[in-house]
């Protein structure tokens, strides 16, 4: 083994400043290892020249500037390997929690909007922030990294957004219609146009822009410009057909009881039961409009007298949801629980003769507290107390036709 001169060190030492090694303890490490390579290797000092390139070419691909780099940013970037475990953790938890949120909420199982947020929250707040600063911890280009905070800052809006949907809370709409310009019309042109220059990324880079054209597409067709709650469009065109159904049964009621009227006969004169559950239809119909009237008088802040006639479509879009959630839980003549005893009283008085259906008495029919949601179920309810007010009607005409 030889022993390499003060003069091959002082050579060495000054290749590894110009090749751009300015880190001192970097700068003593490299030029000690190779030193001892040389020693093991070298039978003789006049090979220098020859191995000492083949041997520098060990620690690097490309020059010697890439240790420099890389150690500036162990140096900085101290918590690395701790922050990528975090990310990959969080990333888990986060799909763990959204299939648990919709698999609990496909099957109305409790605890699948606590599951959804917890999924939603990992995700914008830990996952997508985490990903990103590794991300522009490798990147070198700046104009990458403007990239990076764009498609962050377009991914915690939209899942935001989805949160505060899920929450009823406002301004969901908003950041969704936000979030959705900017992955369109911000980022996708600013990675497409960036990527594409690079030869290396070019393909990948198209692919994946027509992927997410696609689906911003997709997601850009199923959203409402309108100022209109798209839930509550639907269940207005259910109720156009449910009211013109309801208007015409309430109509053939009042004509038949005209018509029972004129043969000057008292009404189940001959069946006190049949009477007895003609009288209850008729006041469980009066309580039912009168619970509908007075809860959208209370929300809409009107006159009881406008909210007898008001029809869904014309109620207001605003989120309400709280305020109805309020007055079902704890007005004493608005409440849930007076209803429901009311409905319950009177299908317990049901004779089955003739046959009538009793009301549906599940709270699962009032558990979206919103005001169009609330009076579609009401209107339900009022609907088929008309069915049964008719079939009683029709029974005590036909038993009157048989007497002629």
């Amino acid at each position: 083994m030889i022993v390499i001169t003060d003069e091959i060190l002082e050579r060495i030492a000054r290749d590894l400043k110009d090749n751009g090694i300015r880190t001192q303890d970097l700068h003593d490490n490299l030029l000690d290892h190779i030193c001892c390579i040389l020693e093991a290797e070298l039978h003789d000092l006049s090979e220098f020249e020859k191995k000492y390139p083949e041997i520098r070419s060990r620690f690097y691909k490309q020059n010697f500037v890439e240790l420099e780099k890389e150690t500036q940013q162990l140096l900085i970037f101290k918590n690395y390997y701790a922050m990528k475990k975090t990310m990959i953790i969080s990333g888990s938890l986060t799909s763990t929690f959204f299939v648990l949120g919709a698999f609990l909420k496909y099957f109305h199982l409790p605890g699948a909007g606590a599951a959804l947020v917890l999924g939603i929250v990992f995700f914008s707040f830990l996952f997508l922030p985490l990903m990103v600063t590794l991300k522009m911890k490798e990147s070198t280009s700046n104009r990458d990294k403007i990239i990076l905070i764009l498609g962050l800052l377009t991914g915690i809006i939209a899942s935001m957004s989805v949160l505060f949907k899920l929450m009823w809370w406002p301004g969901a709409n908003i950041m969704w219609r936000i979030s959705l310009f900017s992955l369109l019309l911000v980022f996708l042109p600013a990675y497409f146009f960036s990527g594409f220059r690079n030869p290396i990324s070019k393909v990948n880079t198209i692919v994946t822009t027509i992927l997410l054209l696609a689906g911003g597409g997709m997601l850009f067709s199923l959203t409402a410009f309108t100022t209109v709650n798209s839930p509550s469009v639907a269940i207005d065109m259910i109720e156009e057909n449910v009211s013109t159904t309801m208007q015409a049964i309430h109509a053939q009621n009042e004509s038949i009881s005209k018509a029972l009227a004129a043969r000057q006969i008292p009404m189940y004169a001959d069946s006190p039961e049949i009477q007895k559950e003609l009288m209850t239809t008729n006041a469980i119909l009066k309580d039912l409009q009168s619970f509908k009237t007075g809860l959208i008088a209370r929300v809409e802040n009107i006159p009881v007298e406008q909210a007898d006639v008001m029809q869904i479509e014309n109620l207001t879009n605003s989120n309400n949801s709280p305020l109805v959630k309020s007055i079902l839980a704890n007005d004493q003549e608005l409440s849930l629980a007076t209803l429901f005893e009311k409905i319950n009283h009177y299908n317990t008085n049901l004779s089955g003769k003739p046959a009538i259906q009793k009301l549906t008495s599940n709270e699962k029919l009032f558990s979206n507290t919103q005001l169009h949601f609330v009076v579609h179920s009401l209107n339900q309810l009022i609907y088929q107390a008309e069915v049964n007010r008719q079939a009683l009607l029709n029974f005590q005409l036909g038993t009157l036709e048989k007497q002629s």
